[in-house]
């Protein structure tokens, strides 16, 4: 299937973790010439969150914090860049490039605003492009990453995310009150 409105290509499954009985769908989306391997656990009636694994090149489908969020959310997680499924063909490692993902993916799902969580190094990018694209935006979640100072006159507000504890995204635990 191809869509040359955004020169993105996707091959599409559906597929069943085998650590997880949740069903996903996944999807390899050409992005000029890249390629980004997607999963999302549909949930058509929720607002949709996208997971930024940490790195970079460090390989996770973050499917146990997906397994979590699923009944919540419509959950996508991609493999950044030069990860595992997601070759990166023109060597291009700039933050520039990794902010042009996510819009890739949030374009690609037909996505206007959503939740973005990341982990270590996922949350670092996640807060820059949170400082560029504010208004694609619901909420910012980020979970054991660098800081990145915002600039004064961001469209970016501080907004209170209780979403899970660190215990519950390991399999242990309640929810924070």
């Amino acid at each position: 299937m191809k869509n040359n409105a955004n020169s993105i290509e996707i091959q599409s499954s559906t597929l069943q973790s085998a650590n997880y009985k949740t069903q996903m769908q996944s999807n390899i989306v050409d992005h000029n010439g890249n390629t980004l391997f997607s999963i999302v656990y549909p949930n058509p009636d929720k607002e949709t969150l996208i997971l930024l694994h940490g790195g970079p090149g460090f390989p996770n489908d973050l499917s146990a914090v997906a397994d979590l969020l699923k009944d919540y959310f419509q959950v996508i997680t991609f493999h950044q860049r030069g990860t595992q499924k997601s070759p990166c063909r023109d060597k291009d490692y700039s933050m520039q490039a990794y902010l042009s993902d996510i819009e890739t993916v949030r374009e690609f799902y037909k996505i206007n605003k959503f939740h973005l969580w990341g982990h270590s190094w996922g949350g670092l990018y996640a807060q820059i492009y949170a400082e560029k694209h504010p208004d694609n935006l619901l909420s910012l979640f980020y979970v054991a990453q660098v800081q990145v100072p915002i600039r004064n006159g961001s469209k970016l507000k501080k907004k209170s995310c209780n979403l899970i504890s660190p215990k519950q995204v390991l399999g242990h635990g309640q929810k924070w009150d």
